[in-house]
């Protein structure tokens, strides 16, 4: 029936979407590799960051519907900011970044579940925040392997980071 058809289809946008998501952390590792090996030297830019988060965002919301988690990114009251970083090296970060607080959400405060990703800037500098009501971790923990062979989740990100001169800070 009707129940069945749903079903399928939500299973089926899930595999894809997973699918996606797999192929995109090969990419990058492939991408880091030939980074760090000289190979391909970061392509730094001007990038538009509201018009670029309004990219980004509508890819991840698959993956935030199957976890019962809203993503709110309210770009129309942000004010127009330039970041000057590597496009691709920037959208591997932030995927990674929000598809963690999606990942490790709170299923126990569903259907409350929420990520917010906002920006704010000075002369200076562009500070990109993700907030979300998840299960948290303690800081100290994460990366403190420092097993380089993964080059996924908050180590890689730092990676990546380090390699456009951004950093992240935990709370």
């Amino acid at each position: 029936g009707n129940d069945s058809t749903g079903q399928v289809g939500k299973l089926l946008e899930l595999v894809q979407h997973a699918t996606q998501v797999m192929r995109n952390q090969i990419s990058s590792l492939l991408d880091l590799s030939r980074l760090e090996s000289g190979i391909v030297r970061p392509q730094i830019k001007a990038i538009a960051l509201q018009a670029f988060m309004e990219q980004l965002l509508p890819a991840m919301e698959p993956f935030a519907r199957s976890r019962d988690v809203r993503v709110n990114v309210d770009t129309a009251v942000m004010p127009p900011v330039y970041l000057r970083s590597d496009a691709e090296l920037l959208r591997q970060i932030l995927t990674n970044i929000i598809g963690n607080a999606i990942k490790y959400a709170d299923n126990a405060k569903a259907p409350f579940c929420w990520v917010r990703v906002r920006y704010e800037s000075d002369d200076e500098q562009v500070l990109i925040i993700v907030e979300d009501n998840g299960r948290g971790f303690d800081p100290e923990e994460p990366g403190r392997d420092n097993k380089p062979s993964t080059r996924l989740g908050l180590l890689g990100i730092r990676e990546r980071l380090a390699l456009v001169k951004g950093r992240l800070e935990i709370e």
